[in-house]
């Protein structure tokens, strides 16, 4: 039968040839990658405080917003004008010029984002 490494010679147990053609197996390095080190700061918060009413702004201004996100995605997505729009409009801000155009598709689609310190 044909084996793993596909000789048909039927030996499974051969190991595959890992190495290039210089010898040196390039899947291995020299030196074990340098560690990340994270920091993770935890903030506690009260949410029904008077002053910054977390759990009220949680549900009239975040989870309305984040819903007018996605329906914007959706609405970007289902039509190809607004799409080639968003693109196009895209490119010219990435490239250094106007970013009107960008924003007022954006806020054409978001009009709550007139209102976010952007």
């Amino acid at each position: 039968g044909v084996g793993v490494d596909g000789d048909g010679d039927g030996d499974d147990n051969k190991p595959l040839n890992t190495t290039s053609s210089s010898g040196t197996n390039p899947t291995k390095t020299n030196q074990p990658p340098t560690p990340i080190k994270v920091d993770i700061t935890c903030t506690r918060l009260t949410l029904d405080e008077p002053i910054m009413r977390h759990r009220q702004n949680w549900h009239d201004v975040l989870l309305p917003r984040l819903r007018s996100f996605v329906e914007a995605v959706y609405s970007i997505r289902g039509s190809d004008e607004k799409r080639y729009g968003l693109i196009r409009a895209a490119a010219i801000a990435s490239s250094g010029g106007d970013e009107r155009e960008w924003w007022d598709v954006l806020i054409n689609e978001c009009p709550w984002l007139v209102d976010c310190d952007c």
